[in-house]
């Protein structure tokens, strides 16, 4: 059996477990109430390789340590050009670090979209489509979910727009404006979820889906918050009335009718991930671009 097919997730984490002593925290580049991202390299047997670290503070509880171990080690053991896995863990400690293989330019996309700096045309952001929608495909074909697409758990290297898909790990901490609490003591991202994940609880290919739609209409709002004029108790209802994001302007047609298919309330009626990709790529090259 594979290392990494296991049932305890944090065990994908120990499968890649290295000593304290090999991994150098860096430079702080994310930081919220408890948890912690630092540019930094992992160096194994004289070999230094530049790394993400994802880590809690001093101030987090064993609870918040343990999810970041769960969720950090979601994509653990993938190897895919556009998703971001797990390279090696350092669990010894009270606050267990996380590493990431990452290059010293790359951004999270969200922060990218956001910033200010950046001004990426219509066809750089089909690009970041296009390779999310191939992670996301990727995914799927092993029968895995993602359950949280956004940008905030993407990573974009400026310079080429090679983005990767990364886990939700300390997500809920360092970007709270897009989780909210419904009264069951849980952070959800509820204006990136299907209404089925709203009413049952119910995950599959179909939602992840859905989500991807909501990240598309990100890229197309240069980070915009989706669903901005609707409380998050009223999202469901909302969603159950037929209630959608609007086209962003500028924003082509031909994209606003992929994210549009991703939002159609019966499950069955939303395009796969590998038809997402056909399109986007089709869609791409009319562009008259080439990855």
């Amino acid at each position: 059996m594979n290392k990494f097919q296991t049932t305890d997730p944090c065990d994908k984490a120990r499968a890649m477990a290295i000593p304290r002593s090999a991994l150098y925290c860096r430079s702080v580049i994310q930081e919220g109430t408890f948890g912690r991202v630092y540019k930094g390299s992992l160096n194994i047997a004289g070999r230094e390789q530049e790394v993400i670290i994802k880590t809690v503070t001093e101030v987090a509880s064993a609870y918040q340590a343990s999810l970041l171990v769960v969720e950090g080690s979601q994509l653990a053991g993938l190897v895919h050009g556009n998703i971001a896995s797990l390279v090696a863990a350092c669990l010894d400690n009270p606050c267990p670090l996380l590493a990431y293989a990452s290059s010293p330019s790359e951004l999270n996309l969200k922060t990218y979209l956001t910033d200010g700096f950046h001004h990426p045309v219509t066809r750089d952001l089909v690009n970041v489509g296009v390779q999310v929608s191939r992670a996301g495909a990727f995914l799927h074909g092993r029968g895995l979910l993602h359950r949280d697409i956004a940008t905030r758990n993407c990573l974009i290297e400026p310079n080429n727009f090679r983005v990767r898909l990364a886990d939700a790990a300390l997500a809920r901490d360092l970007f709270p404006q897009d989780y909210h609490c419904l009264g069951d003591n849980e952070n959800r991202p509820i204006r990136w979820m299907a209404l089925e994940s709203l009413e049952h609880n119910q995950y599959s290919t179909a939602t992840d889906v859905w989500s991807f739609g909501v990240f598309l209409w990100e890229l197309a709002t240069m980070g915009g918050q989706p669903y901005v004029e609707v409380d998050p108790f009223e999202m469901m209802a909302c969603l159950r009335d037929g209630y959608r994001l609007v086209q962003p302007r500028p924003c082509p047609d031909e994209l606003f009718a992929v994210m549009a298919v991703c939002w159609l309330g019966m499950a069955r009626d939303r395009p796969t991930m590998p038809q997402l990709l056909a399109y986007l790529q089709e869609f791409y090259d009319a562009l008259g671009g080439f990855i």
